[in-house]
């Protein structure tokens, strides 16, 4: 037989009274011999008392089961977030890993500009120098045809004399 109870501070709704075989009778109680004695009822207080101590064991049990069930839950997320922290350092560890090996292969590549351009300035620097060569050449390639038509007029002029 299950009573609720509509307390609005009561953690607890429900009260449980277990039936006995016993039977109550109306204010006047008589007994048959086919009925055998009739039990005394518990009075009000024993009642509540009895009720009162099923309620404090079912609740220390209630208690035990939730402390257990918490320790429980606290132990599997420790474990969940151990493994999560696994694995996000694992990916932290290979990303900073990744990040070594870029910094390197930029500091070779760095090297490699560094020296191609001083190898560009050089081929630079030589083309400047074969330029200047070149405009000697050609400088000195008029000066030797200006000179050579000098002379060309100056031949006519004399096999003009000559004659």
């Amino acid at each position: 037989l299950q009573k609720k109870v509509d307390h609005k501070k009561s953690r607890h709704h429900f009260i449980t009274v277990e039936s006995s075989s016993r039977t109550i009778m109306p204010s006047k109680t008589t007994s048959s011999a086919d009925d055998g004695p009739v039990k005394k009822r518990p009075s009000a207080k024993e009642e509540l008392e009895r009720t009162m101590r099923r309620h404090e064991t079912r609740a220390d049990h209630v208690a035990r089961d939730l402390a257990e069930r918490r320790k429980d839950a606290t132990e599997k997320v420790a474990k969940l977030t151990s493994t999560l922290v696994s694995g996000i350092n694992r990916g932290v560890l290979e990303v900073f890993e990744n990040q070594k090996q870029v910094e390197k292969e930029a500091k070779n590549l760095q090297k490699k500009v560094d020296a191609f351009k001083e190898q560009s300035a050089q081929w630079v620097k030589s083309l400047e120098t074969f330029d200047e060569s070149l405009k000697s050449i050609g400088d000195f390639e008029n000066y030797v045809m200006t000179l050579e038509k000098e002379l060309s007029d100056i031949a006519e002029e004399l096999k003009k004399s000559k004659t």
